[in-house]
């Protein structure tokens, strides 16, 4: 399982750690709709196609898209995601509640969720065979 923990109180950027080790590093401008995500010696661009709308996207450096998401509707808070050949849909556990599933079908296959009603923190737990950079674009999505 992996932990997002934040930069900063009001950063947008994150370091996601597996157990106590830092695995990626997830760097946000402040202004734009692109980033970047650094696991090992791998970069790949994280952002949305639009400034309000489009899809958003994890592509690898030589630009081929790794995985792509789509908002279900201005108001609910899913995702369609397609990561590869594979469709899931992230959605909220309740409407209430910052905690969301990974869904493959109707089944829940993983989780994100703050560590606390107040965190920041989260906690990817996701099927271990999921590779990270996938973990963290889906923390990224919701988070």
């Amino acid at each position: 399982m992996l932990q997002a923990r934040p930069k900063g109180r009001f950063s947008w950027n994150y370091t996601f750690f597996d157990g106590d080790v830092p695995v990626a590093e997830l760097e946000i401008p402040r202004f734009g709709s692109m980033g970047k995500l650094i696991l090992e010696e791998r970069v790949f661009e994280i952002g949305r196609e639009g400034l309000l709308s489009g899809d958003f996207f994890l592509t690898e450096e030589g630009g081929e898209v790794v995985a792509t998401a789509r908002k279900r509707g201005f108001v609910l808070r899913s995702y369609e995601v397609k990561i590869g050949k594979a469709s899931y849909v992230l959605a909220p556990g309740s409407w209430f509640t910052r905690k969301f599933e990974l869904l493959k079908g109707s089944k829940v296959i993983g989780r994100v969720h703050p560590e606390g009603f107040w965190s920041r923190r989260a906690k990817v737990d996701l099927p271990p065979d999921m590779p990270q950079q996938i973990q963290a674009y889906l923390t990224w999505l919701v988070f």
